[in-house]
C-alpha cells in the first residue's frame, strides 16, 4: 500500500524541505525582502513583514502548546489572516484543516473532532456557527479572526493578541517534506466527509507544476478569487503566487463580485488568476455588458478548473481574454493536478481536459483494475507525486481508490491515441455545482430525518448557469403530504446552503436494483438524456 512506502521513508527522515510550505516564504523574505507580497483591502505586507507575522503566530501557538502532528481548523472567509494562519500552521509543524464557511454547526463539528484539532481559527463573521457547537468540541483554543474590535467571547482567543504574542523568529521545529501539511476535506459516500491527506511534497509539486506549466515570473501579480477552503484557493492562488515570488491580491469572499474581482484586474494589473467555469461565465458576462470599461489585458494566465468547461465558454473567454490565456484542467483534492489543456488546445479539443499535466501519470482501467487500451472507456486513475497517501482514519475508502500507485476518485473517460483524456460520466454521485463537489449522501443523511419523508435519492440534474444543480427525488411516507417548498425551507439551517435542494420530485418508488437498491443511474438518465452531456 502506498502509505506504508510513506511510512518508511518518514522513519528514516529521508526528506530534503525545498517544497515544505513555510520554507518557501522564509526563501523569499531572504531573496526579495522588501517586495509587497500581499495585499488585502487596505492590508500590504512586504515579504519580510509577511514571514515575521507568519512567525510570531507560528511561535505563538507552540508557546500555547503546539506538537508536531497537531491539527488545526482553519474556518475563515477569504483575508491575508487566513493565509498567515495556513503558513503559520506548518511552520510550527502542525498540520491544518481548511473548512468551508458555507457548513452549519454540526458539520463544522464533525470535521474538527473526527480530525481531534486541539485549535481552531474563526472568522468572526461565521463566529456564531462555532459558538453553537462550542460545547462539544475537543479543541482547547477557539481564535477569532477579524473581530476589528468586536467583543471576544470568554474563554476564545483574540487572533491579533496571539500574534503578537510570538517572537519573530524562525521556529524551531523540523519540518520535511515527507510531513503532513494539510487534511483537505471532501465527502464521502456514507454521509461524512473524508480527511485527505496532503503532504508538503505533494502541494509543493502542486505548486511547482503550477507555476512551470503557466509560466510564472517573479514580479508577477496573482489574483486569489477562488475559496481559501479549497484545493485551487491554496494551490493555484496563494500557494503558486508566494512560491515564485511574487505578489498576492485577495478578493473578499463571500460573496462572490465580479465586478469587484475584474476592479482588481483592471487597477493592479493582475497577471494569473483562477476560477471555476461558473465564475467564468459570470466576469464573461460583465466584461461583455461593458466593452471598454475594463481593461484585462495584463493577464495572461486564465485558468477553469473544478468543473467541465464548456466550448461556448471556451470560446467567450478567448474572445475577450485574448488568445494564448485561457487553460483548462482537470484536479481533485487527492490527486492535484491531473491534466491541461493548454490555450493553442482549447478550441481544438473542446470536449477535453487535456493530457497528464508534469510529472503526473494517467491510464484508463476496467471495473477489475485492468488497463484498457487508448480509445476504451473507463475509470481514469492517475499516479505521481502529487497523489494524496490516503484518506485518515478510513480503510474502505482506501482500498477503493488505489490500485497500486494509482488513484482514481470515479471519474469515468478515455483517452485518445495522442494522450488526451475526454471524461464522459462519474462513478460516484457526486454533482459538481459551480465548481463546488457536492456528495448526495450527505444531504440524504440530512433528509431522511424528514418527519414525513420515508426514502430520498439525491443527484444531480443539468443546469445552464451552474453546470448541474441539487435535486432531491422524494418518495413520502404513507398518508403524509408535504410540498417542494416546505421540504426545501426544512433543510435550510440543517446543511450548508449550496448543498440545500434547488428542485425536488415526488414519486410513489424508485427504480430499484434486485437487491433492492436505489438505482441512480437510471434516475439520472430521465433528467440528462436531453443535455448532450453526462456531466
Amino acid at each position: 500500500m502506498v502509505e506504508d512506502w510513506y511510512k518508511a521513508k518518514e522513519k528514516d527522515n529521508q526528506y530534503p524541505r525545498e517544497l515544505v510550505m513555510g520554507e518557501f516564504l522564509r526563501r523569499n523574505a531572504d531573496r526579495f525582502p522588501d517586495r509587497l507580497a500581499v495585499v488585502y483591502k487596505d492590508r500590504r505586507y512586504t515579504y519580510r513583514e509577511f514571514n515575521a507575522r507568519v512567525n510570531r503566530l507560528a511561535n505563538a501557538l507552540i508557546a500555547l502548546g503546539v506538537k508536531k502532528g497537531d491539527c488545526i481548523g482553519i474556518f475563515a472567509h477569504n483575508s491575508d489572516r487566513c493565509v498567515e494562519a495556513a503558513i503559520a500552521i506548518t511552520k510550527a509543524g502542525a498540520i491544518f484543516i481548511p473548512i468551508n464557511f458555507r457548513l452549519v454547526g454540526h458539520e463544522v463539528e464533525y470535521i474538527l473532532n473526527f480530525n481531534d484539532s486541539v485549535a481552531v481559527f474563526v472568522d468572526h463573521a461565521v463566529l456564531d456557527v462555532v459558538a453553537g457547537v462550542r460545547d462539544k468540541l475537543v479543541a482547547k483554543h477557539i481564535i477569532v479572526m477579524q473581530a476589528e474590535g468586536a467583543a471576544i467571547p470568554d474563554g476564545m482567543l483574540n487572533y491579533d493578541d496571539v500574534s503578537a504574542s510570538g517572537g519573530e523568529q524562525e521556529p524551531d521545529v523540523d519540518v520535511w517534506e515527507g510531513d503532513i501539511a494539510g487534511l483537505a476535506q471532501t465527502g464521502g459516500t456514507t454521509g461524512r466527509p473524508k480527511s485527505v491527506f496532503v503532504g508538503h511534497r505533494a502541494v509543493g509539486s502542486i505548486i511547482y507544476q503550477i507555476c512551470f506549466i503557466h509560466n510564472y515570473r517573479e514580479d508577477d501579480r496573482g489574483l486569489q478569487a477562488m475559496p481559501s477552503y479549497s484545493s485551487a484557493g491554496i494551490a493555484y492562488d496563494w500557494g503558486a503566487t508566494l512560491f515564485h515570488g511574487g505578489t498576492l491580491y485577495i478578493a473578499p469572499l463571500p460573496p462572490f463580485d465580479p465586478v469587484g474581482i475584474l476592479d482588481i484586474i483592471h487597477r493592479e494589473r493582475i497577471n494569473h488568476l483562477t476560477l471555476a467555469p461558473v465564475m467564468v461565465d459570470f466576469i464573461l458576462a460583465f466584461l461583455e455588458a461593458s466593452p471598454g470599461k475594463y481593461d484585462v489585458s495584463s493577464v495572461r494566465t486564465l485558468i477553469s478548473v473544478g468543473a467541465p468547461t464548456s466550448k461556448k465558454t471556451r470560446e467567450k473567454a478567448v474572445q475577450l481574454f485574448g488568445e494564448g490565456v485561457l487553460y483548462c484542467e482537470y484536479s481533485a483534492t487527492e490527486m492535484g493536478v491531473a491534466t491541461c489543456l493548454k490555450p493553442d488546445e482549447v478550441l481544438k479539443y473542446p470536449e477535453s481536459c487535456g493530457r497528464a499535466a508534469l510529472g503526473q501519470e494517467i491510464k484508463i482501467i476496467d471495473m477489475d483494475g485492468n488497463d484498457l487500451p487508448r480509445g476504451e472507456v473507463g475509470e481514469i486513475v492517475v499516479a505521481g507525486q502529487m497523489v494524496t497517501r490516503g484518506y485518515k482514519k478510513n480503510p474502505d475508502a482506501n482500498r477503493a481508490a488505489f490500485h497500486g500507485r494509482f488513484m482514481g476518485i470515479g471519474d469515468i473517460g478515455y483517452m485518445d491515441k495522442d494522450g488526451y483524456i475526454f471524461i464522459v460520466d462519474r462513478k460516484s454521485d457526486m454533482i459538481i455545482s459551480g465548481g463546488m463537489n457536492i456528495y448526495p449522501a450527505e444531504i440524504e443523511a440530512v433528509m431522511i430525518d424528514h418527519p414525513q419523508i420515508a426514502e430520498v435519492a439525491v443527484l444531480g440534474v443539468p443546469d445552464e448557469q451552474w453546470g448541474e444543480s441539487v435535486k432531491a427525488i422524494v418518495r413520502l411516507a404513507p398518508g403524509q403530504e408535504v410540498t417542494a417548498e416546505e421540504i426545501i425551507v426544512w433543510c435550510k439551517g440543517k446543511m450548508a446552503g449550496y448543498r440545500v435542494p434547488k428542485s425536488i420530485d415526488f414519486v410513489a418508488d424508485f427504480p430499484r436494483t434486485a437487491a433492492g437498491k436505489v438505482q441512480k443511474s437510471v434516475l439520472r438518465q430521465e433528467y440528462w438524456k436531453d443535455a448532450g452531456r453526462k456531466v
